[in-house]
């Protein structure tokens, strides 16, 4: 496999980021057996170009590249891993890892103690092997997911733990 880049993601990445984060959640649809009126609101509310854009005002979003192709992104907001996507024909080459222990560099050079995310129960295994812990479940911000919850998850970033 080519080597993987990874960068500060700029405005101009923004529809390669959105073109992303939709594989992805069409993906993680099925693995969760979501409905189609679920996945359509889920791709509008986190793959939305206006969403991205939005967040990038206030995340650090970095990209992995690979032949001048993006084929990951992640974001991170304070101590939080806000979104962390690979493209499916990518998944379990390593990228996902680069790109977790890229923000949770972000998040030790923030001066935070601990990375924190949320994630459904298909995304759960990768986090755990990554480090984080579940420390409680919530309701899925999502409207359409209502009667789903979610995993939080925490990883502290301290020497002792």
């Amino acid at each position: 496999m080519d080597m993987v880049t990874l960068r500060r993601a700029v405005k101009a990445d923004v529809d390669a980021i959105c073109a992303v984060i939709a594989s992805s959640l069409r993906l993680l649809g099925v693995q969760e057996a979501w409905t189609a009126e679920q996945l359509d609101d889920m791709v509008s509310g986190h793959a939305s170009r206006d969403d991205a854009l939005r967040l990038m005002e206030r995340h650090v979003w970095l990209a992995a590249w690979l032949d001048g192709r993006l084929v990951g992104v992640a974001s991170v907001f304070r101590d939080e891993l806000a979104k962390l996507f690979v493209h499916p024909e990518h998944h379990r080459h390593g990228i996902g890892t680069a790109l977790f222990l890229a923000a949770e560099q972000c998040v030790r050079d923030s001066g935070f103690g601990q990375v924190k995310t949320r994630c459904f129960p298909a995304s759960r295994p990768f986090y755990e092997a990554m480090g984080m812990a579940v420390v409680g479940r919530e309701p899925c911000r999502t409207p359409a997911f209502a009667d789903r919850e979610v995993f939080v998850m925490a990883k502290s970033l301290l020497a002792d733990g």
